[in-house]
């Protein structure tokens, strides 16, 4: 539990979305079950969302909760549904602009790149962190872009 939580998004679609009201920043606990860490403010810009390409090839038409902020049927130019994220509604990652450059050094040596809320460039180095639906990683290098080590899942 001393990981906190931050959105990253690898291989990213950008979308929009259509008829939701206007926010600029949503609030998100750091960690959902020790809320006395605190909060982070990520932007929002409806215009500008990215999502990964596999949720979007695997739920285009459906209705998906973009986690901390509503409902949307998922296209290029998604559909607002309702500011409840219902249970049964499949809950995806989502990051907005301005973000940061990520790369993820996987265990094999591999990396995988991405995009991440700008908060991650406020961690310093040897953090640990959950990116949401990704896994846990360790911060090794905040940068123009953050290097991550992933841990696992």
């Amino acid at each position: 539990p001393i990981a906190n939580r931050y959105f990253a998004v690898l291989n990213p679609v950008k979308i929009s979305v259509e008829n939701g009201k206007e926010i600029k920043e949503v609030e998100a606990p750091l960690h959902p079950d020790f809320k006395e860490r605190g909060f982070r403010k990520i932007p929002f810009d409806s215009r500008k969302i990215w999502i990964e390409k596999e949720d979007f090839e695997n739920l285009e038409g459906k209705e998906v909760g973009l986690i901390n902020l509503f409902t949307v049927k998922l296209g290029k130019k998604s559909e607002f549904i309702s500011e409840e994220i219902r249970f049964e509604d499949p809950k995806i990652q989502w990051v907005s602009e301005p973000n940061v450059k990520i790369k993820i050094v996987m265990p094999d040596g591999s990396l995988k790149e991405g995009i991440a809320e700008p908060a991650l460039a406020n961690l310093s180095e040897n953090s640990l962190v959950q990116l949401i639906r990704i896994g846990f990683a360790r911060v090794d290098k905040v940068g123009k872009e953050i290097v991550l080590y992933f841990s696992h899942k």
